[in-house]
């Protein structure tokens, strides 16, 4: 689970993180990404 910032904060420095919390859910999830372990399933709270 990870929790982060809302995509409607004022800062410039909370959207940067939302963006990339969501790129990193996405390619944690990319079974072709080489790895030792299957890929992740991970939820984002927002």
């Amino acid at each position: 689970m990870i929790l982060t910032h809302w995509k409607g904060s004022f800062h410039k420095d909370h959207v940067t993180t939302l963006e990339i919390v969501q790129n990193a859910i996405f390619y944690a999830g990319l079974p072709a990404m080489g790895r030792e372990l299957p890929p992740h399933s991970i939820r984002g709270l927002y």
